[in-house]
């Protein structure tokens, strides 16, 4: 997922408490041994033990060889797979790529690409985020007493365990069988589709039992994020 949005919406404070299992990097220089496997010390970098990899302020990151970690980076992204030095390895860390843009009503994501670092201006890469999301349509948090609730909140350890669970559950089954997508469509735009819509369905109904209306409204989002 990409998220861009104003300052002061909660975006990675979000990520930071929802689960134990996201590392949230925040601009600096990343290196393949912190993303993928580290070859002197053979452990497996962040992907490989993450539920998500959260990249935040996402114009001030970069790369030691952007050269290799793009080309890795995109090859995770489309099959899941990786591989550096020895190690070869599959993995279902989810990536978020974020940032702050001040932006009033509807623009498109292409308008959006000289926010990000020049080595990600790649329209393959692009083309392999799943769905953008919108973070202007949400309202900044503001004073405690207007935004901050009084009342019941998360958990977040407990709730930060179920998560984890879930993300276990492959919910892809229940989309292949009960939709079908038209339209003029590539292969990686059903993809992308299928698996958010997936996502949201295990969010909505995680014992698995779901009616008509709920996947066609997990479709319509998804679709929309796609868009």
């Amino acid at each position: 997922l990409m998220e861009l949005g104003p300052r002061a919406t909660g975006k990675t404070y979000m990520y930071r408490h929802i689960s134990y299992y996201t590392r949230i990097i925040s601009g600096g220089r990343i290196s393949p041994a912190v993303l993928f496997y580290n070859i002197a010390t053979k452990t497996l970098g962040e992907i490989g033990i993450r539920d998500c990899v959260v990249f935040d302020e996402i114009s001030k990151v970069s790369f030691s060889d952007p050269g290799e970690m793009m080309g890795k980076l995109k090859d995770y992204m489309e099959s899941g797979f990786f591989e550096r030095g020895p190690k070869k390895g599959v993995a279902t860390c989810s990536l978020v790529f974020m940032g702050n843009v001040d932006v009033r009503g509807q623009t498109p994501i292409e308008d959006f690409t000289y926010y990000l670092p020049d080595f990600m201006k790649d329209t393959a890469f692009i083309d392999r985020i799943h769905g953008f999301t919108p973070g202007w349509e949400l309202p900044k948090v503001k004073q405690a007493e207007v935004h901050l609730s009084k009342n019941y909140g998360f958990v977040t350890d407990y709730f930060s365990e179920i998560m984890h669970e879930l993300a276990k559950k492959n919910f892809h089954p229940y989309v292949n069988e009960n939709a079908e997508l038209s339209g003029d469509l590539t292969i990686r735009d059903e993809k992308a589709v299928k698996r958010l819509a997936a996502g949201m369905l295990k969010l909505l109904c995680p014992n698995g039992k779901f009616s008509e209306e709920e996947l066609g409204m997990c479709l319509d989002i998804a679709i929309k994020y796609r868009q």
